[in-house]
């Protein structure tokens, strides 16, 4: 049992996850091979000097991760396919990336998600609706359907990205397609570039499989694209990028940044993962769509516009990839809630949406102008640049603050942040924090760059220190 590490000061009360931790290595950097055997449980315990209860708590968590299996007459098997790894505060990795939600209340929350404007969605639209649909389709919402997806709503996709019917795929939320994603091209120590700072939900699932991850820095104007010329010229697996209103950011790339990243892509590899907004804000041609050799994969949701909860994306990409893809999430979930597809596609063409997705854009460019407004009168030396249909502020801290101070002070306040840390895949920058807006009010607002203004007023280490802003 070589291929076993040592699990160093363990814990009494973490003994399980302790070892659980230490096979999943094992399995994930290719040590054990997939559809292996696992020595018997005795064994295993005889090596980490613990009770069998305790491994065998150990491998219950390996099977919730779908990382074993257990066969009749061979015991516990590496599973021989490479699962979908969900996030669980319990594992250290994801500890280690712990977004801390526990709020004890649902208003605390209106500074921290990046969610659509919830009073100015049609409830009552919905309502109708959903009765609509379950009068018209009747039987067919209880029978499992095409795991590929709701046929319209992979059309409505297909002609708004300009791609293939075939090429589209339905998931559950653009999580799930990033997890699919990793699943068909990740094992230990695969390459992969990222922007930084980067969607958060992307980094435990990079740190899950071991990947040897480069960064590419995102500055004021965009994307260093001298860094990723350089990490370009050398093989990689894949390079992943939100090129429209990035998460944290709210950056957009010009077409003609698009354009420089297309023409320095490996010309016989699928490798660019693109994490879009939504087609209904994408105002610039996707890289997917811009792409004429067909190295990009499309992946996206309709979180931003309408309800997170609901989890409907997709993943759109080379029809050999799709099948692939349609394969794993079949293992994992068969399909995505039939309902929930038609009741977004009914909406998204019909004539209430049209005025819905009028009303957030008047809102969100009219909360915009009045952060601006707030930025100058209790931040002036922050240099503004402005950026369309950005839901959330990217704050820069002055050097000396950082970014899990100002987080308590403002919850201590009620007003929770998303602290900056959780956007980086190396934990050494903490000079931010994300505000998001979409749910407050002007006063709102107003309270709390008062109160950052106080905490960084009342700070000890406060230094004199010009900052700029991206909204």
């Amino acid at each position: 049992m070589n291929w076993l590490p040592p699990v160093k000061e363990l814990k009494k009360t973490k003994k399980a996850e302790a070892i659980f931790n230490a096979l999943k290595e094992s399995i994930l950097s290719g040590k054990l091979s997939l559809g292996q055997k696992l020595p018997s449980t005795r064994d295993i315990a005889k090596y980490y000097n613990v009770d069998k209860s305790t491994i065998l708590e150990a491998i219950k968590l390996l099977k919730s991760f779908g990382l074993v299996e257990t066969t009749i007459g061979s015991g516990v098997i590496v599973s021989p396919v490479y699962p979908n790894l969900p996030f669980s505060s319990s594992i250290d990795i994801i500890e280690k990336t712990e977004q801390k939600e526990e709020i004890s209340k649902e208003e605390d929350l209106k500074f921290y998600f990046l969610m659509p404007e919830k009073n100015l969605f049609p409830y009552n639209i919905l309502k109708n609706l959903l009765e609509e649909i379950i009068e018209e389709e009747k039987e067919n919402l209880f029978e499992y359907k095409d795991p590929m997806g709701y046929l319209p709503l992979r059309k409505w996709i297909s002609e708004r990205i300009k791609t293939n019917l075939r090429d589209v795929m339905i998931v559950n939320g653009a999580q799930q397609g990033l997890s699919i994603l990793c699943q068909l091209f990740l094992s230990a120590q695969s390459k992969v570039l990222i922007e930084e700072p980067t969607y958060p939900g992307i980094i435990p699932l990079l740190k899950l499989y071991n990947a040897d991850v480069s960064t590419i820095p995102i500055k004021q104007n965009g994307l260093c694209i001298s860094t990723l010329k350089h990490y370009l010229s050398s093989p990689f697996k894949f390079l992943y990028l939100q090129p429209s209103n990035q998460n944290p950011t709210g950056i957009t790339l010009p077409e003609s940044v698009r354009l420089e990243i297309i023409k320095n892509l490996p010309k016989h590899q699928i490798c660019l993962i693109e994490d879009s907004a939504e087609p209904i804000f994408e105002e610039k041609r996707t890289i997917y769509e811009l792409d004429p050799l067909k190295r990009v994969i499309n992946i996206g949701s309709f979180s931003k516009a309408f309800i997170p909860g609901f989890r409907i994306g997709w993943i759109c990409g080379p029809e050999e990839l799709i099948k692939k893809a349609i394969y794993l999430k079949a293992l994992q979930d068969l399909q995505t809630p039939l309902l929930l597809q038609i009741l977004i596609y009914k909406f998204i063409n019909s004539k209430d949406f049209i005025v819905y997705l009028k009303n957030m854009k008047i809102s969100l460019k009219k909360k915009t102008e009045f952060i601006k407004k707030l930025l100058r009168k209790y931040f002036p030396e922050i240099n503004l640049n402005i950026q369309e249909n950005s839901q959330g502020i990217w704050f820069p801290l002055p050097e000396g603050f950082s970014s899990s101070y100002v987080e308590k002070k403002l919850e201590e306040k009620g007003m929770k942040v998303a602290n900056g840390e959780k956007f980086f895949f190396q934990k050494n920058q903490k000079q931010y924090i994300r505000i998001a807006h979409l749910n407050s009010t002007e006063e709102d607002l107003k309270n709390l760059f008062l109160e950052l203004k106080n905490v960084l007023n009342k700070a000890p280490e406060k230094k004199e220190h010009k900052i700029a802003l991206i909204i």
